[in-house]
């Protein structure tokens, strides 16, 4: 358990944070900040969860640069979420948010809403690995607006207040080129024409 200094898109490569430090702990303390969640001795080094605890919603945002020399419109987004401490309520706890053209847009199927509830008060901390309180969620979205080639690009997870003690672990991105509907017919329609011009060969 400590506090450590915080470097955006340094300390994690792509990562940003409105605070400029962060907290190694197995659970929230006093502060708000930005959190690494996890148990010394129990759980590998290298394995924490990251999150946020602040009065008002606050959000870290992991950013990439299109270098393929080509638009892409398709993004996929996948992390576990992992919860920390025992719910009083059963309420959505993290939001994952993209950007679509002029405002960042929430991703229903990535919302992590805490699997364990407190029988009573306030709840107590609780394993963040168990496999009984994690949720791997995963999706794909098609963009209205493709990124660019070297267009920089944001993905935003959002955790609120509310007694919530959760974090986020194995977070993958990957994006890339779909082609148009009216492409996909087209080329559709060509292979029809190839099919077409085989069998009267034949």
């Amino acid at each position: 358990t400590g506090s450590h200094a915080w470097v955006n898109g340094v300390t994690l490569d792509g990562w940003f944070s409105p605070t400029h430090q962060f907290y190694t702990s197995a659970s929230f303390y006093g502060a708000s900040g930005l959190y690494s969640l996890g148990v010394a001795g129990q759980n590998p080094i290298g394995d924490r969860a990251l999150s946020v605890k602040s009065n008002s919603p606050i959000s870290l945002e992991f950013k990439f640069t299109n270098m393929t020399g080509g638009d892409l419109n398709r993004i996929t987004i996948g992390y576990t979420g992992e919860q920390w401490r025992e719910a009083v309520v059963s309420a959505p706890a993290l939001f994952v948010q993209y950007f679509d053209v002029t405002q960042f847009t929430a991703i229903p199927e990535l919302t992590f809403t805490p699997p364990k509830l407190a029988a009573s008060g306030s709840g107590f901390s609780i394993y963040g690995n168990d496999p009984a309180n994690r949720i791997s969620l995963s999706h794909s979205v098609n963009l209205s607006q493709p990124i660019a080639n070297g267009d920089t690009y944001t993905i935003r997870f959002l955790t609120v207040n509310g007694g919530f003690e959760v974090g986020f672990d194995d977070f993958n991105f990957s994006a890339e080129a779909v082609p148009e509907p009216a492409t996909m017919t087209i080329l559709a329609g060509a292979a029809a024409m190839a099919a077409i011009r085989r069998r009267k060969k034949s």
